[in-house]
């Protein structure tokens, strides 16, 4: 693949996105509103938080919704479509993220499946439409 394939296929993608934009952004709030009617106090503190402090530490029970929220913040992020009760941090533009786990197969079956869907790509947090194969 040349860089004019490439820079054809950025483009097309950003297209999508921009003709997406509402309705995936009217995903991710429902996606972070459809258990509970949104998140909880707690989370909305810890996604605030990130406006003053650049690292943060969430610590919490087993299964008290620590994937949840991460995804969520590094899906919003990812796709630059931040809630109306977002006051944390904004990016302006594009960001590289980087996630993991302890181990390869907690990568894979938690973190991965949690921001791109367990079954099928863009079930996740992060819309299919945001996502972007390249084949090399």
């Amino acid at each position: 693949m040349d860089i004019t394939q490439l820079a054809k296929i950025i483009e097309i993608g950003e297209k999508r996105l921009s003709e997406k934009q509402l309705e995936l952004y009217a995903k991710i709030n429902k996606d972070m509103e459809k258990d509970h009617g949104g998140p909880y106090p707690w989370q909305v503190k810890f996604h605030n938080a990130g406006q003053d402090h650049s690292e943060r530490c969430l610590m919490a029970a087993n299964h008290a919704g620590k994937t949840r929220v991460c995804s969520a913040e590094d899906a919003i992020h990812l796709t630059g479509m931040y809630p109306k009760w977002w006051h944390g941090k904004k990016f302006s533009g594009a960001i590289k993220v980087i996630v993991g786990a302890v181990t390869n197969q907690d990568s894979r079956d938690i973190t991965q499946a949690a921001l791109l869907g367990e079954t099928d790509l863009g079930t996740g947090w992060i819309p299919k439409q945001c996502i972007c194969l390249l084949y090399t």
